[in-house]
C-alpha cells in the first residue's frame, strides 16, 4: 500500500513538472520477528500443528518427511496435517567448482572461517538473548 501511494503521489509530481525521477519500489514481508512483535493466534496454532505432524510422523516410523499442514484457508478443525517427502521439495544441481561442508572448512585453511568458528564458545550464550518464550501464553 505504501509503494502504491508513493508511486501515484510520485506520477501527480511528475505531471506537474517536479519531479524527473523514477522509482521502483520493492516490497517484503517481515514475519513476527522482523517486526520483533508476537506471534499470531494463526502462527502459534499453524506451528503447533507442524510439531503435531512430526510428532505423528515419527511415532508412526516415517522418515525422509517433512510435516506439512494444509487446507489453511479452512478452519483449524479442518486443516490437513500430513507428511511431505524431502526429495520432492529438493533439485538436484551439479557442480563443477567449489566444494565445501564443515568437515573440509575445518580441515582446509580458509583463515576467515577459522577465525569465526573459534569464537563459537564466545558467541554461543549470546543467542539466548533472543529466544521467545511468550508465545507459550496463547497455549497456558
Amino acid at each position: 500500500m505504501l509503494i502504491q501511494m508513493v508511486e501515484t503521489e510520485l506520477e501527480k509530481r511528475k505531471q506537474q513538472g517536479t519531479y524527473k525521477g523514477g522509482f521502483g519500489g520493492q516490497s517484503h514481508f517481515f514475519g513476527y520477528e522482523g517486526r520483533c512483535g508476537l506471534p499470531t493466534n494463526f502462527d502459534s496454532t499453524y506451528c503447533y500443528a507442524l510439531g503435531y505432524g512430526v510428532a505423528a510422523l515419527l511415532q508412526s516410523g516415517k522418515t525422509g518427511l517433512i510435516s506439512s499442514v494444509g487446507n489453511l484457508c479452512a478452519p483449524v478443525e479442518e486443516w490437513i496435517v500430513g507428511g511431505t517427502a524431502l526429495t520432492s521439495l529438493m533439485d538436484v544441481e551439479r557442480r563443477h567448482g567449489i566444494h565445501c561442508d564443515l568437515a573440509e572448512l575445518l580441515l582446509c585453511p580458509n583463515t576467515y572461517f577459522l577465525n569465526f568458528y573459534s569464537l563459537h564458545d564466545i558467541l554461543s550464550p549470546c543467542c539466548y538473548i533472543y529466544l521467545n518464550v511468550l508465545s507459550l501464553m496463547f497455549y497456558c
